[in-house]
């Protein structure tokens, strides 16, 4: 890949969810799998170690 020298290299990350009843799976990669449980405490977490990941946009 070749950037030009006057722009910032960015990396985007993705991250997979599975929301159930109970809990919410979360991948970013194969050394980074959590399960939150699903509920406000367990989101705030789950919100806390996304932004730990750098992760900027977020969706219900």
């Amino acid at each position: 890949m070749i950037l030009n020298p006057n722009e910032e290299a960015t990396m985007n990350i993705v991250a997979g969810i599975d929301v159930s009843k109970a809990h919410v799976d979360v991948w970013v990669s194969a050394e980074q799998v959590r399960r939150f449980e699903n509920t406000p405490v367990g989101r705030t977490a789950l919100a806390a170690w996304f932004a730990h990941h750098r992760g900027d946009r977020r969706g219900v």
